[in-house]
């Protein structure tokens, strides 16, 4: 009656619905004044409604880069475009957010997080990303952001009837590079699956309690064919096979080829199984130096002043002798644990 809500005509515009109130107080109401459309201050609208809000509508269109969707009274939840990226779920509360994939039926299955190539229709190949989950955080230098961990899964073979996946766990080494350190990857016969555990020779996987094993263990080899007077056996896997077919003898032990074992790569508790897989017919070995010491072998030392020695006959006899070393890194040297066809000098 007082005319103070006025709708105005905008030219080449449309209608104004205004009131000389001021901004926030003029709505245009359906069916109650719980449900309007006002405006809520300078460049904003506000929706409001008592029950609930219903779009329905095959496509929502948010045409600005960078849309931000607030979430609770305080907006402390906030869902962020990123342009030409994706979205960003943020919250400044301490954990937080929590992104939560509820089931609620009761029938033993729950819900997917579905990560799916499709090569825009065309046909996959092999070490195409199918997806990954990454863990970032900051350094404490600048500080600056980084990788400290990583799932990627990939396609091993993408042959039709063979399909086979990867899926690598990672985390960054050293120098923040990320790098694969269990990996689960198709094998060359069905229902075979095979593991990688760690990364580089210098890596260590601990077992706690017990490890068992269905399989026949296999243990990585080397080979050492001895062909001067003097050896140096510097382990760089579990097993060793050594040739003396081709053994010569030692200026320093006269009669002896001469062994010593390496200890500047040793670690406490390294186990090493040597195994003679030719021999000499005249020669036999012995663990000493040109010092007549006793090889970095823990024992007496020095058979020629009387102490004992690990050796290794000359002869048929020999061939399959084997020992056990471990390192003691208290003492610095190899200490026998068990042996076959080894002589003791």
């Amino acid at each position: 009656t007082n005319s103070e809500v006025t709708l105005t005509h905008v030219h080449n515009a449309g209608l104004l619905l205004s009131d000389d109130s001021g901004i926030g107080t003029t709505q245009l109401q359906f069916g109650d004044d719980g449900t309007f459309i006002a405006q809520a201050s300078d460049s904003n609208l506000e929706v409001s409604a008592d029950g609930s809000l219903i779009v329905d509508t095959p496509v929502v269109d948010f045409e600005d880069d960078g849309v931000i969707l607030k979430f609770g009274d305080d907006s402390k939840i906030t869902l962020t475009h990123a342009h030409n990226t994706g979205l960003t779920l943020a919250s400044e509360l301490a954990s937080t957010p929590v992104f939560e994939i509820k089931n609620t039926n009761n029938g033993g299955n729950a819900g997917i997080l579905k990560f799916n190539n499709t090569e825009g229709g065309n046909d996959g190949a092999d070490g195409d990303d199918l997806g990954s989950i990454q863990f970032w955080g900051n350094d404490d230098g600048t500080p600056s952001a980084q990788q400290y961990a990583g799932i990627l899964a990939e396609i091993s073979d993408a042959s039709s009837g063979a399909e086979g996946g990867k899926l690598s766990l990672q985390v960054a080494e050293h120098d923040g590079t990320v790098t694969t350190g269990l990996l689960l990857q198709d094998g060359n016969a069905d229902g075979e699956i095979d593991v990688t555990i760690g990364a580089g020779a210098n890596s260590l996987t601990s077992v706690a309690g017990d490890l068992f094993v269905t399989g026949i263990p296999r243990l990585e080899t080397a080979s050492i064919t001895p062909s001067g007077g003097t050896t140096t056996i510097t382990p760089t896997t579990p097993i060793i096979f050594i040739d003396l077919s081709g053994a010569s003898l030692s200026n320093g032990s006269a009669g002896f080829h001469e062994f010593e074992m390496a200890t500047s790569a040793a670690t406490d508790g390294d186990v090493v199984h040597i195994i003679v897989t030719a021999v000499s017919s005249s020669i036999s070995v012995i663990f000493s130096n040109a010092s007549g010491g006793d090889g970095n072998i823990l024992c007496s030392g020095n058979p020629f002043g009387g102490g004992k020695a690990l050796g290794i006959g000359a002869g048929a006899n020999s061939l399959g002798a084997a020992f056990t070393l471990v390192y003691v890194g208290s003492a610095s040297k190899w200490a026998v644990v068990g042996a076959n066809g080894i002589a003791a000098f």
